[in-house]
C-alpha cells in the first residue's frame, strides 16, 4: 500500500509540475508577461507617424492656402511621413501621369510650407491585376517609381499591392525597386520604399489550423491568401524601409481580442522586421461584414498597442511608429485621442 502510495503521490507530482509549465507557456504565449515600462510614446522623437493621403491632392488643383490648411494640422499632431495616394498601378506596370497631374505643384508648396513631412507616393492595386512574373510589367513599375521620385518630386514610394502572402514576384519587384532607386541623386532617401502587408501568422500556427480544426479562414483573413509567414516579412524588411501592417479588418466583434490581435502583431513583426515595423490603425467607419467601428477604432487600436509596449515579448525600440488610416477620415475628437493616447500618454 506504501509503495502504491509513494507511486501516486508521484504520479501526482510530476503531473501538477507539467500543469505548472503549461499553464506558464499559455501564460506567457497567449495573455503575455507585461512590465509598467515608462516610455513617452509617440512624443518620441525617433517615432515616424504617418497618414495615408487621398488622390485629390495630386489629382485636382489646389492653391497655397489649401494645401496649408491640410498641412498645419499634420504638423501640429507630429505626422512626419504621408502615404499620398498617385495611383493605382495599371495592369502593364504603368501609372498614367494624367491622373497625378498636379503632383509637381503640390509637393513643391508641401516641401516648402512643412519641409519635416516625407510625402510618398502611395501605388496600389490588386495582385490578381498585376502580372508581376512578367520581367516587363515589374520593370515598368521601377521606372514610374523613378519617376514620380526623380521628376515629380515624391520623397520614396509606398506600395499597396494586395494580398502580397509569401508572393515571391512581391519580393522581386522590391528587391528590384531598391536596386532601381539606389543610383543617387534624389532617389537616395531615408524611406524610399515602404509596403502595406496584411497580418503575420507563425507557420505553425496557420498549421495547427488547417490540420487540426480545418480552418480555411482566421480572424476575418483567409489562410491560405492573406496572412504572412514570418519568413516572408523578414525577407522583405531586408528590402523595404518601413513595413507597414494594416492593422484593420479583422472581423473581430470584441474589443479585448482586436486589442490582443494588435498586441500579437506586434510580437511577431518586432521580430521579423527590427525598428522597420509600422502599425496602420483606422478611423474610418465604413459598413462591411469584416469591420464593426465599435470594435476597431483608433482608442481600441491605441490600447492594443499600450499592451505590446508593455509586453516583454516586445522590444519598443523596433517599433518605428504607427500610422493612421486615413487623413480623410480622421474627425477632431480622433486627433484628440491620438494625442492624448499616444503623443503625450506615459505608461508607469
Amino acid at each position: 500500500m506504501q509503495t502504491f502510495l509513494r507511486w501516486l503521490s508521484r504520479i501526482v507530482m510530476v503531473l501538477a509540475i507539467i500543469g505548472l509549465i503549461f499553464i506558464v507557456f499559455v501564460y506567457y504565449f497567449v495573455f503575455g508577461i507585461h512590465l509598467k515600462r515608462e516610455t513617452a510614446l509617440g512624443s518620441d522623437g525617433k517615432m515616424r507617424n504617418a497618414t495615408w493621403l487621398a488622390h485629390e491632392w495630386v489629382g485636382e488643383p489646389h492653391d497655397r492656402a489649401e494645401i496649408h490648411g491640410l498641412l498645419v494640422p499634420l504638423t501640429e499632431h507630429r505626422i512626419t511621413d504621408v502615404f499620398l495616394h498617385a495611383g493605382p498601378i495599371e495592369s502593364d506596370g504603368s501609372v498614367p501621369s494624367e491622373r497625378y497631374v498636379y503632383a509637381k505643384e503640390f509637393l513643391k508648396i508641401a516641401h516648402e510650407l512643412a519641409p519635416e513631412i516625407k510625402l510618398h507616393a502611395w501605388l496600389g492595386q490588386k495582385r490578381e491585376n498585376l502580372p508581376l512574373e512578367n520581367p516587363v510589367v515589374r520593370g515598368r513599375i521601377v521606372a514610374e517609381a523613378r519617376k514620380l521620385i526623380e521628376e515629380t518630386g515624391f520623397d520614396g514610394i509606398h506600395l499597396n499591392i494586395e494580398p502580397m502572402q509569401s508572393d515571391p514576384y512581391v519580393l522581386k519587384l522590391i528587391t528590384e525597386m531598391r536596386d532601381g532607386l539606389g543610383g543617387g541623386g534624389a532617389a537616395t532617401l531615408r524611406y524610399a520604399v515602404s509596403a502595406t502587408i496584411s497580418p503575420v501568422v507563425p507557420k505553425y500556427y496557420k498549421s495547427f489550423l488547417q490540420k487540426f480544426f480545418k480552418a480555411t479562414h482566421f480572424l476575418g483573413y483567409d489562410l491560405s491568401r492573406n496572412y504572412n509567414d514570418m519568413d516572408f516579412i523578414k525577407e522583405l524588411a531586408e528590402e523595404l524601409d518601413l513595413v507597414v501592417l494594416m492593422a484593420y479588418d479583422t472581423g473581430f466583434r470584441d474589443a479585448s481580442l482586436y486589442q490582443w490581435f494588435i498586441e500579437q502583431e506586434m510580437i511577431y513583426l518586432s521580430k521579423a522586421a527590427p525598428a522597420k515595423v509600422m502599425i496602420g490603425l483606422p478611423t474610418y467607419e465604413d459598413e462591411k461584414p469584416n469591420f464593426d467601428p465599435r470594435v476597431e477604432n483608433l482608442a481600441e487600436a491605441l490600447a492594443g498597442i499600450s499592451l505590446g509596449l508593455q509586453n516583454i515579448r516586445v522590444n519598443k525600440e523596433n517599433l518605428a511608429g504607427l500610422a493612421i488610416y486615413a487623413a480623410w477620415t480622421t474627425d477632431e475628437e480622433e486627433w484628440k485621442t491620438w494625442d492624448d493616447l499616444w503623443l503625450s500618454k506615459r505608461l508607469n
